[in-house]
């Protein structure tokens, strides 16, 4: 089977007219994956994976060189070393990923330029900085004069418009309303601060119900409310929500140029465990990604 063929009819989703992303599934004799072309941050990710490892790694280049996509995503488990041969190379690790078992965090990239950061010796300062505070040791009255609830679709509006405000660029389309509404309904848990009967700060857990983890994303607050310890605040709450729903770990990727969101993650007890490189396109380009993991569950 041709594998660039098998997308082409597959789910995709777009907006104004631009195609975001299309997942479909390879099926081998020896191998299978369910894959994501990225369109927009022009890389592919690997979703889910089992069989072969030298005819995945085969597949994956092929379909990368065959798409003109700059990178390869992979969370590896079993054999994980076995794609360094191919060109891959670890990134960085997730404690917990696969039902309490590790995620490697495998790339590939496939030009120069993807592979080349200019801000590494700012991230490594950044990261000294970030690295020398203690953890919070207390949250629970941050948010005294605030009201958090869950969003809903009704709240779909107010959701994208805090996003288009607050970033250039993001990696999804969550200014665009229709999109909100699907994730929304698609095992994604969005916490927001309101003043009054406006949306000022937000953040989301993305499950993976097949492995019990959550990404912790779409962290954004308008910027007239910024310092007042809102993500921070919501993140512990969206925490409290995954460890009632069962789940083994919890992750996120913060821009690594950010003191602020580092900064949040460190002071909740997330361990550093690596840099994506040219990971996305967010804040008008391609930055680095910070890994940040928490277990939940042992």
């Amino acid at each position: 089977m041709n594998e660039r063929k098998v997308f082409l009819g597959t789910n995709s989703f777009s907006y104004l007219g631009r195609a975001y992303g299309i997942t479909w599934d390879v099926q081998k004799d020896n191998y299978e994956l369910r894959l994501y072309l990225d369109i927009f941050n022009k890389r592919l990710k690997v979703l889910d994976y089992q069989g072969d490892s030298e005819s995945i790694a085969r597949s994956l280049i092929d379909i990368a060189q065959k798409n003109n996509v700059g990178k390869i995503l992979f969370y590896a488990r079993e054999c994980w070393d076995e794609f360094f041969e191919h060109g891959f190379v670890k990134e960085g690790e997730i404690d917990g990923y696969f039902n309490g078992k590790t995620a490697y965090c495998l790339s590939r990239f496939m030009n120069d330029k993807r592979m080349e950061s200019p801000f590494l010796d700012e991230e490594k300062e950044i990261m000294e900085k970030v690295l020398s505070v203690s953890p919070a040791k207390n949250t629970s009255k941050l948010l005294e004069d605030w009201t958090v609830i869950s969003g809903r679709e009704q709240h779909a509006s107010q959701l994208a418009q805090i996003y288009n405000n607050t970033f250039e660029t993001y990696p999804t389309p969550l200014n665009n309303e229709d999109y909100v509404k699907q994730v929304i309904n698609d095992n994604v848990n969005f916490l927001m601060v309101m003043d009054g009967q406006r949306v000022v700060s937000s953040a989301s857990a993305e499950r993976n119900l097949k492995y019990n983890n959550a990404e912790m994303t779409d962290c954004a607050t308008l910027p007239d409310y910024q310092g007042k310890g809102l993500m921070r605040f919501l993140l512990v709450k969206l925490e409290e929500l995954m460890v009632k729903k069962e789940l083994v770990t919890v992750y996120s990727l913060a821009r690594a140029r950010s003191v602020g969101m580092n900064m949040v993650f460190s002071k909740l007890g997330y361990s550093f465990t690596g840099r994506f490189i040219n990971n996305c396109d967010i804040c008008g380009g391609f930055e680095d990604m910070n890994l940040w993991v928490k277990r939940l569950k042992y």
